[in-house]
């Protein structure tokens, strides 16, 4: 989730009752579609696919010495890759 924990999305924005598109309204609407669409990084790739994302990665996630980079910890998700389970690795801060 980008920038931060529970609750860090920003709320998509409702029309208003008078039906009218506002340029504030595309631009809120915008925003919130852009926040939740992830994003590719250092070793990283997002291909978008209908109705989906294809995420892979390379090289490894381990620090220096073999262990985990320091502040984080391993978080292990498992996901549906074509109805076939899948687990992804990804790392998240320690607390």
């Amino acid at each position: 989730m980008r920038g931060g924990g529970t609750g860090s999305f920003t709320k998509v924005p409702v029309l208003p009752d008078t039906g009218l598109i506002t340029k504030s309204y595309l631009r809120d609407l915008e925003a919130a579609v852009r926040q939740r669409t992830p994003v590719a990084g250092a070793n990283i790739d997002i291909k978008v696919t209908d109705g989906s994302f294809i995420m892979s990665a390379t090289g490894n996630i381990s620090g220096a010495g073999g262990g985990l980079p320091e502040g984080f910890t391993a978080v292990t998700i498992t996901v549906c890759s074509n109805g076939t389970p899948a687990q992804l690795i990804v790392l998240g801060k320690a607390d």
